[in-house]
C-alpha cells in the first residue's frame, strides 16, 4: 500500500500555487477602490437653535459652530471650555428643528431688549397677558 505522500505528489506544489495566486488576489483586492471609500461623520446634530438642544446645556453653538467643530477647529462647549476634534470629519449634517427655530436662544440672548426699547420692561409685559 503507498502512502498518500506517493500518491499525490503534486500536493504541496498546488498548495504552494494556490497560495501564491491568493496572495496576488488579496493584495488586489486590498488596493484602494475610489468608489468603495469609508467616509466618517455626524448625520444628525443638534445646535442651540433646537429647543430641545438648547434645553439641555447647549446654550452656545450654532450652526456655524457645529461645522467650525467638524472641520476640526476649536469651538467654545456650553460648560465655558474649548473642545476640538482630533482629526476633521468628512461631512456633517445639522439638523435643527423647524419648529421654534432659534427662538428660545433668541429670547434668552435678547435679554428683554425689545421691550425695554420701548420703555416697558418684561416684568410689566407678563402681567399684561
Amino acid at each position: 500500500m503507498q502512502s498518500n505522500r506517493t500518491r499525490r505528489p503534486w500536493l504541496p506544489i498546488g498548495m504552494l500555487t494556490v497560495a501564491l495566486l491568493g496572495s496576488g488576489a488579496l493584495a488586489a483586492w486590498a488596493q484602494r477602490n475610489p468608489e468603495r471609500q469609508a467616509y466618517f461623520g455626524q448625520t444628525h446634530v443638534h445646535t442651540s437653535w433646537s429647543f430641545d438642544a438648547y434645553i439641555f446645556g447647549n446654550t452656545l453653538t450654532g450652526p456655524e459652530d457645529a461645522y467650525k467643530y467638524a472641520l476640526g477647529q476649536p469651538i467654545k462647549h456650553p460648560a465655558g471650555y474649548e473642545v476640538q476634534i482630533k482629526r476633521p470629519l468628512d461631512f456633517q449634517a445639522v439638523t435643527d428643528h423647524s419648529e421654534y427655530a432659534g427662538t428660545v436662544r433668541l429670547a434668552a440672548v435678547a435679554q428683554n431688549q425689545p421691550c425695554e426699547e420701548k420703555g416697558v420692561s418684561w416684568e410689566q409685559t407678563s402681567s399684561l397677558l
